[in-house]
This record gives structure tokens, C-alpha cells and sequence, in this order.
């Protein structure tokens, strides 16, 4: 009989009670109901809740689950503050990196709010001008040197400078197309590899000119337009740059916000020394030290 209850769920949950008011009856200070222990359900939570289950439901809350609603918010309030007064929060991993998560994300609705000016746009597009520039494009058509052709390069390049070849008809037969039309960066260098690519940049058009190294071999180039990448003027790239500057500093002030909040701390750091190869095991002569806030020895 004895060991039937033992199995019924009724007996553990009534035990879990008695540890749980155990604990209670353990940290309670004995003091009597007063302001500390009053719960106020204002108007705006209310309508916080209102507004949250219509959100969720397209529709307004009955008396009955608004009644509801308002049970289970006091419910939660209650629960919450009794998990705070045992202690709960303390060493819990997830709560600790939830409340720093809080903290951190305060910092970066402040930075949020802050809106730039253009000047300071117009200085982070100039600073930043690369990651703007727009792509290059090349037009130009080559040949794929063969191997009898690859001890001597300048032979076959002379009768293509002289017209006296054509191209289509020259050099080793391959998968590669002959010519390219305004193809940009990307997909020269994703055909012809980073060399080719910053060697095909620095090249007159109207000539031929080579070899040029790829993946593929030696070629032979005639480039016939070149259009380099331009910065762009700040009202046709705005958005993007407002959207990174926004990132810049929000992780800026982030930063910020932390360093002086870490200036209120003296920290240090313990640690098995001889674990660490850069720095010399501890002595009776050369104890180990403790770092302040600044990271110098105090």
C-alpha cells in the first residue's frame, strides 16, 4: 500500500510543496503584508495585455479572458517576486545571461535613437569608400596560348597586333568563351582567378597585351573598354550607408557604455600560471599578480 502512494504523482507534487515552503519559511524575515508586498495592476499593463492578445487573436478579449489575463499576470508577479526572495536568480546561468542581455540591449536602443547628420554620413561613405565603389567591368576577347606558342609568346602577339591572324582562329581550343562583354570583377575572377584580374585592371584598351596568367594558362588580351568601379554620390547609396553607420555605432557606443561601467570594478583574474607558456610560473620572488581595471599591476 505504502509503496503505491509512493508512486502516485499527487505524492511527489505534495512533496515538492513541502520543500518549496520549507525553503520559504527558512528566508522569510517574518515581516508582515506591507507596500513591498502589494501588487498595483495599473491601467497600462492592462492595456498592454489588452493590446498583446489582440495582436495575437485579430480580435478583443472577452470580460472573462481579460479577467483572465489579469489572474495570470498578478499569478506571474507573484511567482516571480517569491522566486527572487529564495534566492532563485542567484548562480543561474540563464537568467545571468539573460539580465546582461538586457543591459547590453538598453545601451543600443539609446544608440538607436541617435539620427546623424549628413556630414557625418558623407564622412563615413568617404571612409568607407571601397565597400561602395561600384564593380568594374571589362570588354575583351583573348587567346588561350598553346604549347607551341608559350616559348614564344611575342611571335603570336606580333601577327595579332599586325592583323595578320585571327584570333577566333588562333591559340589552344578550349571551353572558354572567346570574347567577354562588360563582364564585371566577380566573374572575371571567378573564371580567370585574382591575378588575371588585377593584371586585365591595369591594361590600355585598343592593344593587345600578354601573357596574362590564369588558372587555364597564358593568354594573349585585347582589351576593347574598360569602365572602373566609382564611388558613388551619398543620395544613391543613403540607405546602405545610414544602415552601416547605424551598425558602427551601435557597436561603438555599446563598447562605450561598457568601459564605463568596467571603470567601477578592480578586476583581477586567477589562474594556474603554469598553464600559460607566455607567462613566467609564479615564485616566492615573483609572485603572481593581480590586474586592475586598466590591465596594469596595481
Amino acid at each position: 500500500m505504502l509503496k503505491h502512494i509512493i508512486k502516485e504523482p499527487l505524492f511527489a507534487f505534495l512533496l515538492l510543496g513541502t520543500a518549496l515552503f520549507a525553503l520559504y519559511l527558512a528566508t522569510d524575515t517574518g515581516t508582515e503584508l506591507s507596500g513591498k508586498n502589494a501588487i498595483v495592476v495599473t491601467q497600462p499593463q492592462v492595456n498592454a495585455l489588452v493590446q498583446r492578445f489582440e495582436k495575437m487573436r485579430q480580435r478583443s478579449p472577452s470580460t472573462q479572458e481579460r479577467e483572465s489575463m489579469i489572474q495570470s499576470f498578478i499569478r506571474e508577479e507573484i511567482l516571480y517576486r517569491e522566486a527572487l526572495a529564495m534566492g532563485l536568480d542567484q548562480e543561474d546561468a540563464i537568467v545571468r545571461r539573460r539580465l546582461t542581455q538586457k543591459l547590453a540591449y538598453l545601451s543600443e536602443d539609446l544608440a538607436e535613437s541617435v539620427v546623424p547628420e549628413e556630414q557625418q554620413l558623407q564622412a563615413y561613405l568617404e571612409a568607407n569608400a571601397e565597400t561602395y565603389r561600384t564593380a568594374s567591368s571589362y570588354s575583351f576577347q583573348h587567346v588561350l596560348l598553346s604549347a607551341e606558342h608559350r616559348e614564344a609568346p611575342e611571335k603570336l602577339l606580333a601577327l595579332l597586333q599586325e592583323k595578320k591572324i585571327d584570333p577566333s582562329e588562333a591559340g589552344e581550343i578550349s571551353l572558354l568563351p572567346k570574347r567577354f562583354n562588360e563582364a564585371n570583377d566577380y566573374t572575371i575572377e571567378r573564371t580567370f582567378g585574382s591575378e588575371f584580374l588585377n593584371a586585365l585592371a591595369q591594361l590600355s584598351p585598343g592593344k593587345w597585351h600578354g601573357p596574362l596568367v590564369s588558372g587555364y594558362g597564358l593568354h594573349l588580351v585585347y582589351l576593347s573598354e574598360s569602365k572602373h568601379g566609382t564611388i558613388p554620390p551619398l543620395s544613391s547609396v543613403r540607405q546602405e550607408v545610414l544602415r552601416d553607420w547605424s551598425a558602427q555605432h551601435k557597436k561603438e557606443a555599446s563598447e562605450a557604455f561598457y568601459q564605463i561601467l568596467r571603470q567601477r570594478y578592480k578586476v583581477s583574474v586567477e589562474e594556474d600560471t603554469l598553464l600559460n607558456n607566455n607567462v613566467q610560473a609564479p615564485t616566492r620572488n615573483n609572485p603572481a599578480v593581480a590586474l586592475d581595471v586598466k590591465g596594469n599591476t596595481p
